[in-house]
């Protein structure tokens, strides 16, 4: 690995999509990453393509040992600073990554989208998400899943 990835990319103490105000319809995507570099490009475009605009993105690797991070820092690098952060993950499998991701995103993120390493989502994906989770009641809980 030819870098850090306690540090944040974009040059981001921390993140701070996990500290800010956000408007009413952001999603924060939180890709869980593990040996999978030779699938992230093609998903990393296909969440660039997204027709909802207003996202943030963590990438959370629990351990890899191929080449992830060099696709995912070159994504990043094209994105506007504060828009995409690179973290280490717990080490512990899939599901204590995710885990891990939902106590980086915090309560104050209006949507949150898991994110396998392997998907590549329909350029409408996040749209129809959140015009449907805009459906539910306020302080209802709410729960969108997909196909790509």
């Amino acid at each position: 690995m030819t870098r850090n990835i306690k540090e944040f990319v974009n040059h981001d103490v921390a993140p701070r999509a996990v500290h800010a105000e956000f408007s009413p319809d952001h999603v924060c995507i939180l890709l869980a990453l593990y040996n999978g570099a030779g699938m992230l490009a093609e998903q990393l475009d296909s969440l660039a393509a997204q027709s909802h605009r207003n996202w943030s993105l963590v990438i959370s690797d629990d351990g890899s040992t191929d080449r992830w991070l060099d696709v995912a820092t070159r994504f990043a690098d094209t994105r506007a600073v504060g828009r995409t952060w690179l973290i280490s993950g717990p080490r512990k499998g899939f599901a204590q990554n995710f885990l891990s991701l939902l106590q980086v995103a915090g309560p104050s993120v209006p949507y949150a989208a898991f994110c396998d390493q392997d998907d590549v989502w329909m350029t409408d994906k996040l749209a129809r998400a959140v015009a449907r989770l805009k459906t539910v009641p306020a302080g209802k809980p709410g729960l969108y899943c997909s196909r790509t």
